[in-house]
C-alpha cells in the first residue's frame, strides 16, 4: 500500500472532514475511504477522457478540438494533465498547443500553482 502526504487549505479539509461525516459516518478509516473514492474519480472521470479524444482527434475541424480543449480548462485543475499531454502532442496544430499551454498557465495561476 502506498502513502501520500499533501498538505490543502484548513477550509478545504474542515469541508471534507464534514462531509466524511455526514456520507460515511465519521468511523475510523472512513476519511481514507473518501480520499480513495475521490482520487478513482479524478483518474477515472469520462468527461475529461472524452473531451481529450476529442482535443486530439485529427479528423475533427481545429474548432471542434479547440472548444473541447476549451471545455478542460473549465473543468480545472484535475483536467490538467489531459491539457498537458495536448499542449505537447505534435499533431495538433501550433495554436491549438498554445492554447493548451495558456489555459495551463491560467489554471496553476487560479491555484496559486504559478
Amino acid at each position: 500500500m502506498g502513502r501520500i502526504d499533501a498538505i490543502i487549505p484548513e477550509e478545504l479539509e474542515s469541508k471534507l472532514r464534514m462531509e466524511v461525516v455526514k456520507r460515511l459516518g465519521g468511523k475510523k478509516g472512513d476519511l481514507q475511504r473518501a480520499i480513495e473514492q475521490a482520487i478513482e474519480l479524478w483518474i477515472n472521470n469520462p468527461i475529461i477522457e472524452g473531451l481529450k479524444a476529442t482535443a486530439m482527434n485529427g479528423r475533427l475541424s481545429p474548432n471542434e478540438r479547440q472548444r473541447a480543449t476549451d471545455a478542460l480548462g473549465e473543468l480545472g485543475y484535475p483536467a490538467i494533465g489531459v491539457l498537458n499531454e495536448i499542449a505537447n502532442y505534435a499533431r495538433l496544430l501550433p495554436d491549438e498547443r498554445e492554447k493548451a499551454t495558456i489555459i495551463i498557465q491560467r489554471i496553476l495561476k487560479e491555484q496559486k500553482l504559478c
